[in-house]
């Protein structure tokens, strides 16, 4: 985030909502570039880390009792909580909530790392401005899966099968802003600093991801997410965004 007319700052939390909002309208600009589609920059809030998990929480809560038509018990949404926050967001540094169309950012978050972040979150935010009705479907499929476990426990049948079309989704959204977030991170650096290396530039570049190949989590949804997206060209991942059963059929774990 340095890279604006804006003066570099020592975290996120030392930004004016003025400057967060000029470096996102430059942000925007350039993912749009990228990915050919138009993007409205979403409302963008720095918070701290609590605040953070919060809001990740409370989107989740008000999008699941929208298609529920009602609030889910407080004892087992809190049961769930833990599971969404790894699959999610495991290290928490950035959260695009659909219910308010609004992306949250780690206050903590250094802007070099942030630098990254933002344009994760923003492909997020793209994603469902382009394509509305897979977040549908992403919802749908959490409280599917949510509602078997209440019903059947965890370790059910037809609770495994829920959990893991829920998770493919989850796969290729975060694969896919992944992706797109890193290169677009690249490209910048490339253009920005020429006397670094393609290899230097990706060494930074994933360093910034924070995504830990060791970490289960991270391996079986971002980095597989992304790595099998980086083989297909735009014209078939844009057809994928428009055919969620296409994309169970891609990331189903249990198929494999």
């Amino acid at each position: 985030m340095t890279d604006t007319p804006v003066q570099p700052r020592a975290s996120l939390a030392d930004y004016t909502p003025a400057e967060v909002e000029a470096i996102v309208a430059i942000r925007c600009k350039e993912l749009s570039e990228h990915l050919g589609w138009e993007i409205t920059p979403p409302a963008v809030k720095i918070v701290s880390p609590d605040a953070l998990s919060e809001a990740m929480e409370a989107d989740q809560k008000a999008r699941s009792e929208k298609i529920r038509g009602a609030a889910r018990d407080v004892g087992l949404l809190a049961s769930m909580a833990g599971w969404l926050l790894r699959l999610i967001s495991p290290s928490m540094l950035g959260y695009f909530g659909t219910h308010h169309n609004t992306l949250y950012l780690n206050g903590e978050v250094v802007p070099q790392q942030a630098a990254y972040v933002l344009l994760h979150e923003l492909v997020h935010a793209a994603q469902w401005q382009r394509f509305p009705e897979l977040f549908e479907r992403l919802d749908a499929g959490r409280v599917a899966a949510e509602d078997l476990a209440d019903r059947h426990g965890d370790d059910a049948e037809a609770t495994r099968i829920a959990r893991d079309h829920y998770e493919s989704l989850v796969t290729f959204i975060e694969g896919h802003a992944t992706l797109h977030g890193r290169r677009v991170c690249e490209a910048r650096l490339l253009r920005d600093a020429p006397t670094l290396s393609a290899d230097e530039v990706r060494a930074y570049v994933n360093a910034l991801t924070g995504l830990d190949p060791s970490d289960e989590t991270m391996a079986q949804i971002y980095l597989r997410g992304e790595s099998t997206l980086a083989n297909l060209d735009p014209l078939q991942v844009d057809a994928i965004f428009r055919e969620p059963d296409q994309i169970v059929r891609l990331f189903s774990r249990l198929s494999s």
